[in-house]
Parts: structure tokens; C-alpha cells; sequence
């Protein structure tokens, strides 16, 4: 996303207002740091004439949709018992 802004000469404050974000979000964005929003991602792509995949997505992170989410152990809380169990 940097390479894109870069070329076409735009700052990241600038690419911010266009986009009606913050420049730390932008920021963010271009350091891998935050994974922006379907509709965020459509204003980038948008005020930098890119395709969506690609380029614009670099450094972004991208889930994984089977990493294993880490659940509370089912014995951990019973909201069935009585204040006595305890």
C-alpha cells in the first residue's frame, strides 16, 4: 500500500482525508498492523486506482480462517450451579 501511495505522490495525511480516515490509521495499515474494514478497504483501493488483491494488501495481516480459537475449559464456570456448590 505504501509502494501505491508513493507512486502516485500522495502523504498519508492526504490519502486519509480522501478516504475520511485518520493518519494513524493509515499508518497502521501500511505497517501490517491493523487489517482494515471491507468498506475501508474499497476507499484505498479506490483513491489508489489498485485492485484489491494484490499489491494493496502487501503487509496487511489476513486471518486465518482454521487457526484454533482458544475457548474457556467448559468446567470453568456452571451457571446451573447453586452459590452451596461452592
Amino acid at each position: 500500500m505504501k509502494a501505491l501511495r508513493h507512486a502516485k505522490d500522495i502523504s498519508q495525511g492526504e490519502l486519509a482525508n480522501r478516504c475520511g480516515l485518520h493518519r494513524t490509521e493509515i499508518s497502521l495499515l501500511e505497517r501490517g498492523l491493523r487489517a482494515p474494514r471491507l468498506p475501508t478497504l474499497l476507499l484505498l483501493a479506490q483513491e489508489l486506482e489498485a485492485p484489491i488483491e494484490g499489491p494493496l494488501l502487501g503487509r496487511m495481516p489476513v486471518p486465518n480462517p482454521r487457526a484454533k480459537v482458544e475457548t474457556p475449559a467448559e468446567d470453568a464456570f456452571d451457571a446451573t450451579a447453586d452459590d452451596d456448590d461452592y
